[in-house]
């Protein structure tokens, strides 16, 4: 626009505004409406027309507008905005116009006085309440005072279908008893007709003979401080109640469906494991009567079946818990060390038997005892080091174990379990933790396995707050490494048996030398001396170890032992400690060797290369504390204790009388002779918990092994019974239910503890040391 045309729109007797459609910003705007509406022009020129225009007709119209329905206005009337707040009446018109090359909108406003008739004001304002009533998506209906109605919408009449004939005629009564006779129940809306006059809000649910439900509010409607009537909106809920109903019944059916599927789970495993109780005790219980060698390798092969088959079952077990959120966690306070010796005497010995190398090490970082659910930990380093010995035909397994920056207040450890093995190929990493998947198909036929161990061991980490990853190369070994997130430990006196770990200043202590080709056995040897409180160094190979054997004989602190692998390149480790033990160097230097698990070689011939000990690797910290006692002969350094094995003495096998109840006659046999087994024969029986009730009433035993599903009576029942009668023997559930709430509920029903069938040796040996102090 030029400055000429501007000027001369400046000089119009009315308001100019230019208005940009797609945004309705205003583009331009002369002085006329600048002086009209008290706004400097920069002020209009960064507001929309809508800032404006304010009646409800203009904002329909302007909305239609930024939605591309161009149209102008002939004549209209309209309401304006002023800078100080008041509202400016004005009739305007709306040119489409072209101008610069873009389309905009011409509006000319003419001011008006505001002043008109009675009925002229009565009907605009009678029009702006009826565009409110028909834009509201409520059905709206207006009484007056006197019951009639006042006005309705669009929306109301179709909601209650009401005629047109009927709406024609105007017969408010008519029209209100059309309203009533489609409801269930009228008493409520014909309650709130004959109150109209009323100060109360109200809000109420129709329910109509058709099925539809409809939400009734209302208000009552003021002429200053009076009311003069009463305004109902009514909404149709119908779809949304509907859409809870379904919501609300799927709910239901889920909940029903958990509650099978927890049933079924309790069910098959009670079922399954009741027999596998009988055939792997049994199998335990024959390996002590006298066996020719064919029938001992004909036992050895039901064990291992027996073992590959509950590890089948619990894996379904375990999948089926945790896709039922039927599975929870423990929350107890273990050692942490303690748990990755008892689990790697068990994984080195199956390593060793294919020639496979295991070796563990913890950090110095990790504390010796955390909280959390050590069977669980367990299970899911079963998964992966098991998988890594199924997959590792020869070279190495390792563990590590370190700890991460704590969160919130936990003890985060970092886990890394790598092998040698066949490895994965890169396509495939992305399913090996989906379920029922393996990287190849053809594993399953060749090694065997469910295809839930990696899928079941991702979800036990998310439950302890950690995640895992995994790194691979096809024929490269395979790395899987994982974080859990464990609570402290409650703090606890140091006992007789602690040692503080060694410092590598404190001169009175004992130096000691690992050699070992493997760096993770070497460091594991390493980190638990120091937990056992020894300086120790290593080295990886023979030349290595003289050369710090003879550095340390020419100092103040001479190494007083020497470790050595046996597997080292050559047969280095014996040739090394018949070199030690004949130079006449080193007579003092106490020489241990390390042997594969399992090793059941020469002894005298390693007595003979110079060896006063050997010990299976990886070596456990009680064992070596064993080893290096020697060292107490030296007063002038620290003798760490010796560690103690908790066992039976006789005279409390002697002494105490167990009862044991259990309705199946093979698993009575099993348990009365896994008892046998621990030395114990004062044994009583019950075949059910009405007698185990009548025998153990008067206090009479040590302990009770009560057997959970029962005839007659459960186990709970007689637990229950025998603590209202004021019975305090020690308890211990024996079930074949494995979901994670059994043990709770045997608590609950007042047992002390519990045992998981099928039962093992060690299990119930343990179980029996915590009950039967001597």
């Amino acid at each position: 626009m030029t400055m000429g045309e501007a000027q001369l729109l400046d000089h119009l007797g009315q308001m100019i505004f230019l208005v940009e459609p797609e945004t309705l910003h205003i583009v331009y705007v002369n002085r006329i409406a600048e002086r009209t509406l008290g706004y400097s022009g920069e002020q209009l020129r960064a507001m929309t027309i809508l800032d404006v225009e304010c009646s409800l007709q203009d904002v329909f119209y302007w909305e239609e507008i930024r939605n591309g329905q161009l149209s102008g206005i002939e004549t209209q009337e309209g309401m304006y905005l002023c800078g100080d707040g008041s509202m400016r009446p004005a009739t305007k018109t709306v040119q489409v116009i072209e101008t610069e090359g873009q389309c905009r909108l011409l509006v000319q406003a003419f001011p008006t006085s505001g002043i008109g008739t009675a009925a002229e004001n009565l009907a605009y304002t009678m029009s702006q309440l009826r565009a409110t009533l028909e834009s509201t998506g409520n059905g709206i209906l207006v009484l007056d005072w006197q019951g009639k109605v006042a006005s309705m919408n669009r929306q109301f009449s179709g909601m209650w279908a009401i005629p047109e004939g009927l709406l024609l005629r105007q017969d408010d009564q008519s029209i209100l008893e059309f309203v009533a006779d489609q409801l269930v129940d009228a008493d409520v809306w014909q309650q709130r007709m004959r109150i109209v006059v009323d100060e109360n809000e109200t809000k109420d649910l129709l329910h109509l003979k058709n099925g539809s439900v409809f939400e009734c509010k209302s208000l009552p409607q003021y002429l200053d401080e009076r009311i003069i009537g009463r305004v109902f909106a009514f909404n149709d809920l119908t779809e949304r109640i509907r859409i809870e109903d379904d919501l609300i019944a799927a709910r239901r059916r889920a909940e029903m469906a958990n509650q099978a599927k927890a049933a079924f789970l309790a069910m098959m495993s009670h079922e399954i494991r009741t027999p596998m109780n009988g055939v792997m005790g049994m199998t335990t219980l024959m390996f002590d009567t006298p066996l020719s060698d064919e029938q001992r390798r004909y036992l050895d092969i039901i064990r291992s079946s027996s073992e590959s088959l509950l590890t089948v079952i619990n894996d379904v077990l375990d999948f089926s818990k945790i896709e039922a959120h039927k599975l929870t966690l423990e929350s107890i306070d273990f050692s942490l060390p303690s748990l990755l010796e008892d689990f790697s005497d068990l994984m080195a010995l199956r390593a060793a038997e294919k020639g496979i190398e295991y070796a563990w090490v913890m950090d110095r970082a990790v504390p010796d005892r955390v909280c959390g659910d050590p069977g669980r930990v367990r299970q899911i380093l079963t998964n992966l080091v098991g998988n890594a010995i199924k997959f590792t035909e020869v070279g190495t397994i390792s563990v590590r174990v370190s700890r991460q920056a704590d969160r919130d207040e936990q003890i985060v450890l970092q886990i890394e379990v790598s092998d040698s093995g066949i490895g994965i190929a890169e396509e495939d990493l992305p399913k090996i933790f989906a379920p029922f998947e393996q990287a190849d198909s053809s594993t399953t036929r060749r090694y065997g396995g469910t295809g839930l161990g990696l899928t079941i061991t991702r979800q036990l980490i998310g439950l302890m707050g950690g995640d895992i990853s995994v790194t691979s190369r096809l024929g490269d070994g395979t790395s899987f490494v994982f974080s859990l997130a464990l609570r402290r430990a409650a703090d606890r006196p140091a006992t007789a048996e602690s040692i503080s770990p060694a410092s590598e200043d404190e001169p009175s202590l004992a130096r000691v030398l690992v050699v070992d080709d493997f760096d993770v056995s070497r460091q594991g040897l390493v980190e638990r001396l120091w937990r056992c409180g020894y300086v120790a160094d290593a080295v990886s190979n023979a030349e290595e170890a003289l050369v710090a054997l003879r550095r340390a004989r020419d100092s103040t602190r001479p190494y007083r032992a020497l470790i050595v692998d046996q597997s080292l390149p050559g047969n280095e480790g014996e040739q090394l400690g018949r070199q030690v033990a004949t130079s006449g160097e080193y007579s003092d230097v106490i020489l241990v060797l390390c042997v594969a698990a399992g090793f059941r070689g020469d002894a005298q011939r390693i007595r003979d290369a110079g060896f006063a000990a050997y010990v299976h690797k990886p070596a456990r910290k009680a064992v070596l504390q064993e080893c290096l006692k020697h060292f107490a002969h030296s007063s002038d350094m620290e003798t760490p204790t010796q560690s103690q094995s908790a066992d039976f003495s006789a005279s409390l096998q002697r002494a105490r009388r167990l009862l044991v109840v259990e309705d199946n006659a093979i698993n009575m046999v099993v348990v009365r002779g896994l008892l046998g087994k621990l030395g114990f024969s004062n044994i009583d029986k019950a075949r059910d918990g009405v007698e185990a009730v009548e025998a153990a009433q008067d206090g009479v035993y040590d302990l009770i092994l009560m057997d959970c599903q029962m005839p007659h009576m459960d186990g709970y029942e007689a637990t229950r019974q025998l603590r209202e009668r004021a019975v305090a023997t020690p308890i211990v559930a024996m079930t074949a239910h494995a979901l994670s709430g059994e043990r709770d509920k045997c608590l609950e029903a007042g047992m002390d503890d519990y045992l998981s069938k099928p039962l093992s040796l060690d299990q119930l040996k343990e179980c029996l040391l915590r009950w039967l102090p001597e």
